[in-house]
C-alpha cells in the first residue's frame, strides 16, 4: 500500500500533531537553506519544534534540506549540517537534496550552474548523508528532473518528484510523488504539500555502510590512554566525530595492562 507523506517547513502551522499522526505516515521536516545571495545557511524557523513534536509523537521522520551550492564542497558542508542537526533523531525517512530554482527572477547564486554540475552536487550531498548512515534522496520537479539534472547519474537515490498534476509523467522512476501543495490534513492549518511514497523505509536508520578489505586497510586506531569510562569514551568518540565527519571511530573495550602496554 502507498504511503502518505506530507513535508512542512515554516510556512506551515501544525496545530494538532496527534490528529496528524492520525492521518499521515511520516512527515519530511525542512532542516534549513543556504541564501541564494551571500550564500549562508540557515535554520528554518520551525525546524527545532517540528522535529521536536515529530518524535514525540511517533511519526516517522524525513528531512529536505534547500541548496544553494556551488561546488561539491558546500554540498558535502549542507549534508554535514543536516546530519548535525538531525542526529539526534531516529530518521527512517530519506534527506533530500531539494533542487529547484532559487526564485522566479533565476538570479541565484546557483541558479546557473550547468547540468554536469548541479548533477555532481546534488551526488555530493547524497553520498556525504549516506555517510552519514542516513538514506538520501534528491527533490525536483518533473520538469527540473528532465532540463537541469541527469538523472541517470542519480539512480543510487531515492527520487522524489513534484507535479500538481492527477497522474506523474516523469519518464525516469519515481520513487515518492508530491501531487499537489494544496493538500488538507486535520492538524495543520492551511494548505500542505502532500506525496505518495512507493517503497517501504523500515522503522530504523540505516546502519553505517560496511568498509571494504581494501578501505580497511587504510584505517587507524587511535587510543587515548586516559579514557577509563564508557561515557568518557562516547565523548571523546563525539568529540572527534563532530571534528572529523565521515571518519569511521568506533570504540574498544581494554585491560588496564593493555593500555599500559602501549606506553
Amino acid at each position: 500500500m502507498n504511503k502518505k507523506y506530507i513535508d512542512i517547513s515554516y510556512a506551515n502551522t501544525v496545530t494538532n500533531w496527534d490528529l496528524v499522526r492520525k492521518n499521515v505516515d511520516g512527515v519530511i521536516i525542512r532542516v534549513g537553506y543556504r541564501g541564494y545571495s551571500a550564500g549562508n545557511i540557515k535554520e528554518d524557523a520551525k525546524f527545532a519544534t517540528n522535529i521536536k513534536c515529530a518524535a514525540a509523537c511517533n511519526i516517522p521522520i524525513g528531512a529536505y534540506f534547500m541548496s544553494q551550492a556551488i561546488n561539491n564542497v558546500e554540498a558535502e558542508a549542507e549534508a554535514d549540517y543536516c546530519y548535525e542537526k538531525l542526529k539526534k533523531y531516529n530518521i527512517v525517512l530519506p534527506v533530500c537534496y531539494d533542487s529547484e530554482l532559487s526564485n522566479p527572477k533565476g538570479n541565484g547564486r546557483a541558479d546557473n550552474l550547468t547540468i554536469a554540475q548541479r548533477t555532481a552536487i546534488c551526488k555530493a550531498f547524497c553520498d556525504r548523508i549516506q555517510q552519514h548512515g542516513m538514506r538520501a534522496g534528491v527533490y525536483a520537479s518533473t520538469s527540473w528532473f528532465k532540463s537541469y539534472l541527469n538523472v541517470a547519474d542519480l539512480n543510487d537515490y531515492i527520487l522524489w518528484v513534484a507535479q500538481y498534476n492527477p497522474k506523474c509523467t516523469a519518464t525516469h522512476r519515481v520513487d515518492m510523488w508530491q501531487y499537489t501543495s494544496r493538500g488538507s490534513i486535520s492538524g495543520i492549518a492551511g494548505n500542505v504539500d502532500i506525496s505518495e511514497c512507493y517503497i517501504e523505509f523500515g522503522s530504523t536508520v540505516l546502519a553505517q555502510p560496511e568498509q571494504s578489505a581494501d578501505a580497511k586497510k587504510n584505517l587507524y586506531w587511535i587510543t587515548a590512554g586516559d579514557v577509563w569510562t564508557m561515557e568518557e569514551a562516547i565523548a571523546a568518540k563525539e568529540s572527534f566525530e563532530s571534528k572529523y565527519p565521515g571518519i569511521p571511530l568506533g570504540i574498544r573495550r581494554a585491560n588496564l595492562t593493555d593500555v599500559e602496554a602501549l606506553g
